[in-house]
């Protein structure tokens, strides 16, 4: 766990599938994020660092630790040892 300036940061693990892995040109990285944080707060964190990651506009799922959150409701998280996230985007096929 890091700790900066009063706030206790957790170190996450992020996974990109699919077109997300394709914009960020990795399958795997980690960001920073307060122990105990919003969805919406896990969003703009992953946009910051992410910038490609808006040209998905929002359609994809989320899933923390995995179970899948709801990202259009600033629900809480609270993060308290080795987390991960997914960015799984639509997938198609034929």
């Amino acid at each position: 766990m890091l700790v900066r300036m009063g706030t206790n940061l957790i170190e996450v693990t992020v996974y990109f599938f699919a077109k997300s892995r394709d914009l960020v040109g990795r399958s795997k990285s980690s960001i920073e994020v307060p122990s105990e944080t919003t969805t919406l707060n896990i969003l703009q964190t992953l946009y910051t660092q992410f910038p490609r990651l808006s040209e998905l506009k929002g359609c994809f799922a989320l899933s923390v630790n995995e179970e899948y959150v709801d990202h259009t409701s600033n629900s809480p998280v609270i993060f308290s040892g080795h987390e991960e996230i997914a960015v799984i985007p639509p997938l198609s096929g034929g």
